[in-house]
């Protein structure tokens, strides 16, 4: 004869295991990143994303310290990346070296959510290689806060211009481990906009650029 209560235990353990199976989640790793080089072209003008600045000349002030981070999350073969913080830029607009020099601190303004996908492409060891892609519809949303900097003073306190703009990538990473446990190798992302830029409180020359489509070429993460 069976019996009942057993079988309920057995039931309500088997029920619990597979509750706590489905309940776990994908494995997370952050990681802090730098932006080591890619340009940056806005309404015709090209700008450099990597610390060291553009133009020609050389950058009257230090840059602000990155706060970029990526999370990856998701197993070996597939999974997302979450973009988080920012980084800033020093450029220059004129004709070196008399063009007035600005700072563009940018922002991941989506940074709730995961902005990219991660699929496996070659295995490792010793390199683990993967294709991404950004998430349609927002993909990544960066804001740039545009500073004029004035001659012998690096407040960066005078804001000239607030970009906003969303640019689709695609691109591919490569890591030391298999991910999600992202071990420093690098990534390498291309991108236009999508919906071209915003701008608010903006003095000459960026107000002309509200409207004007965006492009990063060859940005590099590691």
């Amino acid at each position: 004869m069976h019996n009942p209560v057993k079988r309920g235990v057995v039931a309500l353990a088997t029920a619990l295991c597979l509750f706590l199976v489905l309940a776990t989640p994908a494995s997370a790793n952050t990681v802090s990143l730098t932006i080591t080089g890619g340009t940056l072209t806005a309404a015709g003008n090209t700008f450099n994303l990597a610390p060291g600045g553009g133009g020609g000349g050389t950058p009257p002030c230090d840059e602000k310290a990155d706060t970029l981070q990526a999370e990856f999350l998701g197993n070996v073969n597939a999974g997302t990346i979450r973009l988080f913080g920012g980084w800033s830029s020093m450029f220059q607009l004129g004709t070196p070296p008399s063009g007035q020099w600005y700072q563009a601190d940018f922002t991941i303004s989506n940074s709730a959510n995961p902005q990219f996908t991660y699929a496996l492409t070659a295995a490792g060891p010793p390199t683990w290689f993967y294709n991404v892609a950004s998430i349609a519809p927002l993909h990544l949303i960066i804001r740039a806060d545009i500073y004029r900097i004035a001659a012998g003073d690096c407040a960066k306190d005078d804001l000239a211009c607030t970009v906003n703009v969303r640019v689709s990538f695609t691109g591919t990473l490569q890591s030391a481990s298999a991910l999600p446990t992202y071990t420093p190798g690098s990534a390498t992302l291309n991108g236009t906009s999508v919906g071209n830029m915003t701008v608010a409180n903006c003095s000459a020359p960026f107000a002309s650029w509200n409207g004007q489509p965006a492009s990063v070429s060859g940005m590099t993460l590691t």
